[in-house]
């Protein structure tokens, strides 16, 4: 009776993958939710961050750059075609963080070696490549109502206005270095790192420790 039953359900289990792996493309409910299966090719790559940009869905991928849906039709976008004259661009087709600022139409893209940003219709791109600017793995965008953009990296939290960089890491407040995430309540910035602390930023180029890290 046993081997009867652990049949049927590995019976269910193989009918239930087919159903997903044959599923149709998108299924629309109601005229506003669109679904996505398996048998989509924009899940055939690891996925990693997500961003709503006006009317369509933004999704990074760990190595084939961004897929868009939206009207109706998708679009692919890898950083790597736009840049020119750097022996890694391949590493930003690893997409790690998306974040979208309406009021200047900005998609800013985190990447497992630095940062970019370009429109929402996939142009105007831009790399931040200098030495100011987010050189490492960065793991979370955010942008503040004041307009300023924080990004948390492997190195430390930068921040970016009219222009300017500025850096972070432990030497000038930060508990550590490599920083797991970056949120924003208002204009207030916490900043959760590897080990487990929480910095909250004072708005005068002080770090102020939350939760302590504990070894």
């Amino acid at each position: 009776m046993k081997k009867i039953f652990y049949r049927h359900i590995a019976v269910c289990m193989l009918f239930g993958l087919a159903a997903v792996l044959i599923s149709p493309r998108a299924v629309r409910a109601d005229g506003s939710w669109l679904s996505y299966f398996r048998k989509d090719s924009l899940l055939n790559t690891y996925k990693t961050t997500y961003a709503l940009v006006d009317d369509s869905v933004w999704r990074g991928t760990n190595g084939e750059g961004i897929k868009v849906f939206g009207k109706g039709k998708t679009m692919e976008l890898k950083p790597s075609k736009n840049i020119s004259g750097n022996s890694n661009k391949a590493y930003y087709d690893r997409i790690t963080s998306l974040s979208y600022h309406t009021a200047s139409d900005t998609v800013w893209i985190g990447t497992s070696i630095g940062l970019a940003s370009c429109d929402s219709a996939g142009k105007s791109w831009k790399f931040y490549n200098d030495r100011k600017a987010p050189n490492s793995t960065v793991r979370s965008i955010e942008i503040a109502e004041n307009g300023v953009l924080w990004v948390a990296t492997a190195a430390g939290v930068y921040s970016f206005s009219e222009g300017v960089w500025k850096f972070f890491n432990s030497s000038n407040g930060l508990s550590q270095d490599s920083i797991h995430s970056i949120k924003l309540a208002g204009e207030t910035v916490f900043a959760a790192t590897v080990g487990g602390a929480v910095d909250r930023y004072d708005g005068q180029g002080r770090w102020v420790n939350v939760i302590p890290f504990e070894n």
